[in-house]
């Protein structure tokens, strides 16, 4: 089972490879796909992870967490 630590360190490494482009480029959003499939699996190994959170930690806008 995955843990809050496992957690924060994937964020923190997809953080660090979010694109400088923003918003409208296919990387971005190629980027906060990947983003969303890793907290698809966060979420399937622990009933107590928090998808927002997750999504917020790794820097995807507010618009795009849906």
């Amino acid at each position: 089972m995955l843990t809050r630590k496992h957690f924060k360190q994937l964020a923190a490494q997809l953080s660090e490879e979010r694109p400088a482009s923003r918003d409208i480029s296919k990387e971005f959003k190629t980027w906060i796909g990947c983003c969303k499939s890793v907290a698809v699996v966060c979420n399937e190994s622990n009933p107590n992870f928090d998808r927002n959170r997750f999504l917020d930690a790794c820097g995807v806008p507010d618009k795009f967490i849906y």
